[in-house]
């Protein structure tokens, strides 16, 4: 099994914002550009939560006649716990 040490530098450190007016088809296409399956949102420089594609495919059902109006900062994931 592959340490976490190990996924870190094998990975990078580079961590991958949005900020959270950012509209949820832009993170989408950012997702595919990027290839990578989340962004930590950002208002400014504070982190205030994440958006996963898993946050993406909820949304996408729970609305399936678009999203095109919607920021990430509404369908975002916003409790985070951090040390």
């Amino acid at each position: 099994m592959i340490q976490v040490s190990e996924l870190i530098r094998l990975k990078g450190h580079h961590v991958h914002t949005i900020q959270k007016k950012t509209a949820v088809i832009e993170a989408a296409r950012a997702f595919l550009e990027e290839e990578v399956s989340s962004f930590l949102v950002a208002n400014g420089d504070q982190i205030i939560g994440i958006f996963t594609k898993n946050d993406l495919v909820r949304t996408a059902v729970n609305r399936p006649a678009g999203f095109g109006d919607l920021s990430v900062d509404s369908v975002m994931s916003s409790d985070l716990f951090t040390t």
